[in-house]
C-alpha cells in the first residue's frame, strides 16, 4: 500500500477539489488549488483532521485512486497470496537497494525458477505505482480448485514423504520419473477403463511444491537452531537511527481490576501496547476484557498508525498533543501464536511492514516495551483503586477486587493522559531527552516521515479493523450487537443477492468489517462490485448514543447485554397463560357452532324455520342484537324480546303476551333514508352513544 507525506509534489483531493503541495514553511503547508488556480496555506493539523474525517484522499501521480482496484487480500485463496508473496520476495532486494539496477540482470539469472526480465519490471512498475502487495496478485486467477484426481494426489504425497524429508536431496526430475513409474506399475494390474491418467510434468511440480513442508525440510537437514537462525536472523545488537524504524509491540494483563458493565463484575483487562524504539514515545494501545488475539493486535497497530487528532475533542483533560504516529518499517513481536497468525501477517504485508520475531525467553530483544510496561505500572496503574500490585506480597490484605470501581471508558481516558502527559513528556536519562522532543527531532531529520500514512483512512481501516462477521442482509440492514446498519448501496446488494439465489430464504450471508474503536459505521463486502460499501447506524438516536463521537464496541455490547438481561427477567409463562385463555374462548365458540349446526340440520329436516338473530359483544363492551337484514336496503327490521316481570299479576302477564304477539305481527320499521332524531326512538334497553 502506498504511503504519502506532505512534501512538494504530493497530490490529494479534499472533497472535489484537487491540490498539489508546493512547500512546507514553519509547519504551514502551501498548496496549489488546481480547481480555482490559486495558492492556499493550510496547517498540517487541519489537513490531518480532514484525512481522519475521510474528506482528504491522497492520489497517485496520475490522479488515480487505487482504493477499489484490488480485492481484500485476506479473502484471496492460498495460491494467489503465495504467488504475491513470492513476487514480493523477489522484488524486495531491489526495493531495499541491496541489488543495484546494473546487477538486476545477473540477479534474475541466479533465481530458481527463472524470472523473466519483462515480468520482473512489470511487477516493479505495479509496486512503484501502488506500493501494495495486492498489486502483485495475478490479474486473472486460474480456475478455482484442481482437476487432479485424488488418487494421483495421494501418490504425489507418498513420494514427497518418502524422498523429501530423509536427508538426501533428490531432483524434481527424479521425483517425476518415480511418479510415472509408480503409475505404470499400478496400471499394469488394472482394466483399461480403470487405469490412472498421467499428469504433465509442470502439474506434478506445482502440486509437489504445494504439498511439501519447507520448514520441515530445513529442520531435518540443518537442525532446529540453524533453521530458526535462518528464519529469524541474529539480532544481538539493535541500532536504530530514525523514528518508526523499529516498533515493539507486546501485551500483558493489567495489574488492576476494572468494573465490567457488560457482566456487572470486576475483571482484569489486557493492554496491547506499541512503543517507538528510537524515541521511547508511545505509538498506540488497545484495551480489552477478552483474551488477546490477532484482532486485538491489529487494533493496536491501527491505533499506532492513525494520527491522534481526536485528543482535544474526546479527552479535554489531556494537556499535550500526541505527536507520534505513522507506518512502522519493522514491527517486533515475541513468538506468540497470535503474532504468527496469518491474519496479522496479511495485514502487515499489505502495508509493507516487516515482521520480526524474538526468540523464546529473549525479553532483552524487546526491552523498550518491557520497560514501558514497568513505567505504566509504577507511575499509574499501581496507584489506582482496585490495583493488584506486582505480586501478592505487595498486595497483602488489600481487597483489589472489592475496591474495583473504574470502568473501561475511564481507564482508556486515563491511558491517554498518562501516555501523552507523563510518558511522552518525562526526561529519559538513557536516551538523553524527552520522548516527545526526540520524536520531533527525528522527524525533522527525516522529513519524508512527517506523514507516512495510507492513501485514505478507509483503506487503512479495512486492512486493520478487527471486527469481522457474516450476517444476513435484511430489509433493515445488517445487525451487529443488536444495532442495524443500512445504506442505499447495501439494499442494492441485497436485491442482487436475492435475484441470484431466486429465493430470499436461500440468500447467502455477507461479509461485514467493523472497527471496534468506532462503531458508527460498518463496511459490507459487495461481491458483485468487488469492493466494500459503507453502511451507517440507524438506531443510535433512539438508544440515546452520541454519534458525534466514536462509539466503542463495548458500548454496544453493554446495550445488547442489558436488553438480554431484561428479556430473561420477563415472565416466560405469560405467553402460555394467555394462549390458554384464547384457546378456551375458541373452544366455547366451537361448541356453540356445533350446536347451531345440529339445530340447523334438525330444522331443515322438520321444515321449521327460526329467527337468524344472534347475540354478540360489541366493541364498546355492551350486549347488542345482530339485526336481520330486510329486503329493502334502506330499512332495518328490529326484533325485540321483552323481559317478563315474575312479580306481575297473571292478568298483567297475559296482557304483556298479547302485546308481544301484536308486535310480532307488526314489526317496527325504521326508515334510514332520512335523518332521525335518536331521542325520539323508543327505548329497547339499548343506549346509543352520542
Amino acid at each position: 500500500m502506498s504511503t504519502f507525506s506532505f512534501v512538494a509534489g504530493t497530490k490529494f483531493m479534499i472533497n472535489e477539489d484537487k491540490y498539489v503541495v508546493r512547500k512546507e514553511t514553519n509547519g504551514a503547508i502551501e498548496l496549489e488549488n488546481l480547481n480555482y488556480n490559486k495558492i492556499e496555506v493550510w496547517g498540517k493539523n487541519e489537513l490531518l483532521e480532514k484525512w481522519s474525517n475521510d474528506e482528504l484522499v491522497f492520489r497517485n501521480e496520475d490522479w488515480s485512486n487505487n482504493e477499489k482496484i484490488f480485492d481484500d487480500f485476506s479473502m484471496l485463496d492460498f495460491e494467489s497470496k503465495n504467488e504475491a508473496n513470492r513476487r514480493y520476495e523477489i522484488l524486495k532486494p531491489v526495493l531495499d537497494g541491496e541489488i543495484l539496477p546494473s546487477e538486476i540482470k545477473y540477479y534474475l539469472s541466479s533465481l530458481e525458477p527463472k524470472v523473466g526480465k519483462s515480468a520482473f519490471y512489470e511487477w516493479k512498475s505495479r509496486w512503484d505505482k501502488y506500493g501494495s502487495i495486492r498489486a502483485l496478485v495475478k490479474y486473472k486467477a486460474g480456475p478455482k480448485g484442481y482437476n487432479t484426481k485424488e488418487e494421483v494426489v495421494k501418490i504425489i504425497e507418498k513420494i514427497v514423504e518418502d524422498f523429501q524429508y530423509d536427508g538426501p536431496k533428490y531432483t524434481d526430475e527424479y521425483l517425476f520419473s518415480e511418479f510415472i513409474l509408480r503409475i505404470d506399475e499400478l496400471n499394469e494390474q488394472r482394466d483399461e477403463d480403470k487405469k490412472i491418467k498421467k499428469i504433465s510434468r509442470s502439474t506434478f511440480y506445482r502440486r509437489k511444491r504445494e504439498i511439501e513442508d519447507q520448514l520441515r525440510k530445513e529442520e531435518i537437514r540443518l537442525g532446529k537452531v540453524e533453521t530458526d537462525l535462518r528464519r529469524n536472523g541474529s539480532r544481538k545488537e539493535v541500532v536504530v537511527t530514525r523514528p518508526l524504524q523499529r516498533v515493539e509491540i507486546d501485551w500483558t494483563p493489567v495489574d488492576v481490576f476494572l468494573f465490567n458493565p457488560a457482566t456487572l463484575t470486576s475483571q482484569k483487562p489486557w493492554l496491547v501496547y506499541a512503543i517507538d524504539k528510537l524515541s521511547g514515545h508511545p505509538l498506540g494501545f488497545y484495551v480489552t476484557f477478552d483474551d488477546v488475539d490477532a484482532a486485538a493486535v491489529k487494533q493496536c497497530i491501527l491505533h499506532a498508525i492513525m494520527p491522534k487528532t481526536y485528543i482535544k475533542t474526546l479527552y479535554p483533560l489531556v494537556e499535550n498533543e500526541w505527536v507520534a504516529y505513522g507506518k512502522p518499517v519493522e514491527v517486533v513481536f515475541d513468538n506468540s501464536k497470535v503474532n504468527e497468525s496469518f491474519d496479522v501477517k496479511d495485514a502487515c504485508q499489505q502495508l509493507g511492514i516487516d515482521i520480526q520475531f524474538c526468540k523464546v525467553g529473549a525479553g532483552y530483544q524487546k526491552g523498550t516495551i518491557e520497560r514501558g510496561f514497568r513505567t505504566l505500572n509504577t507511575k499509574w496503574i499501581h496507584t489506582l483503586e482496585g490495583t493488584t500490585f506486582s505480586n501478592i506480597f505487595e498486595r497483602g490484605l488489600y481487597d483489589s477486587e472489592g475496591k474495583a470501581c473504574i470502568t473501561m471508558q475511564t481507564f482508556i481516558y486515563m491511558a491517554h493522559i498518562v501516555m501523552t502527559d507523563i510518558v511522552a513528556n518525562t526526561y529519559d536519562k538513557g536516551r538523553g531527552g524527552k520522548p516527545r522532543d526526540l520524536w520531533n527531532r527525528g522527524m525533522a531529520d527525516y522529513p519524508i516521515l512527517t506523514l507516512p500514512i495510507p492513501q485514505s483512512k478507509k483503506e487503512l481501516k479495512l486492512i486493520f479493523m478487527s471486527g469481522i462477521a457474516y450476517r444476513r442482509a435484511k430489509n433493515k440492514g445488517v445487525v451487529i450487537e443488536n444495532e442495524y446498519y443500512n445504506s442505499k448501496d447495501l439494499m442494492e446488494l441485497r436485491n442482487n443477492l436475492i435475484n441470484e439465489a431466486k429465493d430470499e430464504s436461500k440468500m447467502e450471508d455477507v461479509r461485514v468489517r467493523f472497527d471496534k474503536a468506532d462503531m458508527r459505521s460498518v463496511y459490507v463486502y459487495d461481491k458483485f462490485k468487488k469492493r466494500y460499501i459503507e453502511a451507517k447506524n440507524t438506531g443510535f438516536e433512539r438508544k440515546k448514543i452520541n454519534a458525534e463521537l466514536p462509539v466503542h464496541y463495548s458500548q454496544l455490547q453493554l446495550d445488547s447485554s442489558i436488553k438480554t438481561r431484561e428479556q430473561k427477567k420477563d415472565d416466560v409463562t405469560n405467553l402460555a397463560r394467555t394462549m390458554r385463555k384464547v384457546k378456551g374462548l375458541a373452544e366455547q365458540d366451537k361448541k356453540k357452532y356445533r350446536k347451531q349446526k345440529r339445530q340447523k340440520q334438525q330444522e331443515q329436516k322438520t321444515g321449521i324455520q327460526k329467527s337468524s338473530s344472534y347475540e354478540g359483544i360489541s366493541s364498546m363492551g355492551i350486549t347488542e342484537l345482530q339485526l336481520e337484514s330486510p329486503s329493502d336496503a334502506d330499512t332495518i327490521i328490529v326484533h325485540v324480546e321483552e323481559q317478563q316481570n315474575v312479580k306481575k299479576s297473571k292478568k298483567a302477564s297475559n296482557k304483556g303476551r298479547k302485546s308481544d304477539e301484536t308486535k310480532e305481527k307488526n314489526p317496527i320499521i325504521v326508515d334510514m333514508s332520512y335523518d332521525i332524531d335518536l331521542d325520539s326512538l323508543p327505548d329497547y334497553g339499548v343506549r346509543f352513544k352520542k
